[in-house]
């Protein structure tokens, strides 16, 4: 009944939807109308384009220029926002309080970062516990240097890195069932990749190294891999929980050990890096906090055995000796710098004394020379005298008047520069008083100007003109030119007092080679260096004597016994030398 098109009809069948053809011609009448309108739209924006089509290229450059002012604004203000300063370019990587930031614009709490990295150590391996921190420290890292050769400023108090041309890393789990690739081959493939195209200044990150597979077989792909990234001189930071691979590189010049700070009393992480020791991935701890049941964590532990308690007891040693040759070589520069300060002065009194030695001396031979003058004046008016007679008695004795006050005035010269010499000098002038070697006797009072002290001799000097004197209730062994005779006055003689003996020669270094010696060399040297040892003031010192027939070995240890100022000794580790050198602890 109606003229018009079918649009649908219901699900019964028995109702349509129809547009009535008068409507429908009113539609098309609209739809003409729209296209005439966006004809005419086009046509007017054509023309006015055409007008500005002569300054197109200012229309591009200022167009560029508002892009660029809006980059430049934008990073203004996330610089702003970040506290942000401007990063500079060396060789090295130096980062102080650096601070991630995508937390930051997530208003999370940030631990900064502090790291240094050298191009002597280029590659650094990051242990540590798990949920540490260890790959938000390979992001950081990785997301600084993007943005300083970006042109961006970086969240840090200070921060100094090189130019890379490249960044590649492996993080996280890439495995794909389309690609038909596991966790360890995903890996795999990614390192495949970083070798064959990494160079010197490119820097690889590489997450968990070694996981994925056998842990044997995984700690020798990682250090393989890592010892080819460090000949090729590539900048590397790495994280893993192999406790060999830890240890490899605890060993390894070139390479860097460092850990994520664990809170063991809290068992918590710090989210805190600090270089020079491998830390534990302590995942039994964390298994408890996460409230792992009680029977599985017991059950761990007891199958964990001691094989982890040797690994952290080994770290335990190495720290531990880190700290002691931290502090020896503490005491070693003060030492150092305390004999320099003792030398330059003693060349400045040398100096001084040479140049007072010298205006003495020239002041003495002008005086005397003019003596010479005056007195010869003299002389020859008292000849010239007597030679024309005209001499008579009174000028004979005015004349040897004369002569007899510039004697006079002579001894008193002499008498006071003899003063001075005993009051000023008389230490350098005991010193250079020698003593024959065969006028040496036992018992014999001696004074030792260097230490400004008397002394007995205990032993005969031998043929080397060495001989052992008691001070202060040590006795010292000391060279024939160090003693002059004693004067006692009014005092009883000094009585000997019985202790062990030792030289006053100082070590050059902390350990002792003796091996090839016979026993009785060997024991000798042994002895002097210990003396020479207790004198500096060390600690512990090392004899080198070998194994060999175990005589040197045997006689060594024999005479540790027998020297009162050792506290106790045994050997070298055995990768460090075992039974072949003995370490000593000195009282």
């Amino acid at each position: 009944k109606i003229q018009g098109i079918v649009y649908g009809q219901s699900q019964t069948g028995k109702a349509v939807y129809i547009e009535p053809a008068e409507v429908t011609n009113i539609r098309n009448e609209l739809q003409e109308l729209n296209f005439r309108e966006t004809i005419e739209i086009n046509r007017i924006q054509l023309q006015l384009t055409n007008e500005f089509r002569p300054d197109l290229d200012r229309l591009v450059a200022g167009f560029e220029a508002l892009v660029n002012f809006d980059i430049f604004a934008a990073t203004a203000y996330l610089a702003f926002e970040m506290n942000a300063v401007l990063p500079s370019f060396s060789k090295n990587f130096d980062i102080k309080n650096g601070r991630n930031p995508i937390l930051l614009m997530q208003n999370k709490p940030v631990v900064p970062l502090n790291i240094e990295l050298t191009s002597e150590n280029k590659c650094l391996l990051i242990t540590g516990p798990n949920a540490g921190g260890k790959t938000v420290v390979l992001k950081t890292i990785g997301l600084f240097v993007l943005m300083s050769q970006a042109g961006l400023h970086i969240p840090a108090e200070k921060i100094s890195l090189p130019i890379m041309d490249s960044i590649y890393s492996d993080i996280g789990d890439h495995q794909s069932l389309e690609n038909d690739l596991s966790t360890f081959s995903a890996h795999l493939k990614g390192i495949q990749h970083i070798l064959s195209h990494s160079g010197r200044q490119s820097l690889v990150l590489m997450d968990e190294l070694g996981t994925g597979t056998d842990p044997d077989a995984g700690t020798a792909l990682s250090q393989a891999t890592l010892e080819n990234l460090m000949e090729k001189k590539v900048w590397t930071i790495a994280t893993t929980h192999l406790g060999r691979l830890k240890l490899w590189a605890q060993e390894m010049d070139g390479i860097l050990n460092s850990r994520m700070l664990f809170d063991q009393n809290k068992l918590e992480p710090q989210y805190k890096i600090k270089t020079g020791k491998p830390g534990s991935s302590f995942a039994l701890e964390i298994a408890e906090r996460m409230g792992l049941q009680n029977s599985v964590l017991t059950r761990s532990k007891s199958l964990l055995g001691d094989k982890a308690l040797r690994v952290e007891t080994l770290l335990t040693e190495l720290e531990h000796e880190r700290r002691e040759v931290t502090k020896m070589k503490s005491r070693m520069n003060r030492q150092r710098k305390y004999i320099q300060e003792a030398e330059e002065h003693i060349q400045q009194l040398q100096e001084k004394a040479e140049l007072d030695y010298q205006s003495a001396e020239q002041k003495a031979l002008d005086e005397v020379h003019e003596l010479i003058l005056e007195t010869r004046k003299d002389t020859e008016q008292l000849i010239q005298q007597i030679r024309s007679k005209q001499a008579d008695e009174l000028s004979v004795k005015q004349a040897r008047q004369r002569l007899d006050k510039r004697l006079r005035e002579i001894g008193e010269k002499r008498k006071k520069g003899t003063r001075r010499k005993e009051h000023g000098y008389s230490i350098a002038k005991k010193k250079r008083q020698k003593i024959p070697v065969l006028d040496i006797k036992k018992g014999m009072s001696v004074e030792i100007p260097q230490f400004n002290s008397h002394g007995i001799v205990m032993q005969e000097a031998n043929k080397k003109g060495s001989l052992l004197v008691e001070m202060n209730g040590k006795q010292v062994r000391l060279s024939i030119d160090d003693v002059i005779p004693a004067v006692v006055k009014g005092k009883k003689a000094i009585k000997p007092t019985p202790v062990n003996s030792f030289s006053m020669e100082k070590p050059s270094s902390l350990q002792l080679d003796i091996r090839g010696k016979r026993v009785d060399e060997g024991i000798t040297a042994v002895t002097q260096f210990l003396d020479g040892a207790v004198v500096s003031g060390l600690n512990t010192v090392n004899i080198l004597h070998g194994t060999g027939t175990g005589a040197l070995q045997e006689a060594v240890s024999i005479l540790l016994k027998e020297l009162s100022y050792v506290k106790d000794f045994n050997f070298e580790r055995p990768e460090a030398g075992g039974t072949g050198i003995t370490i000593v602890n000195l009282k």
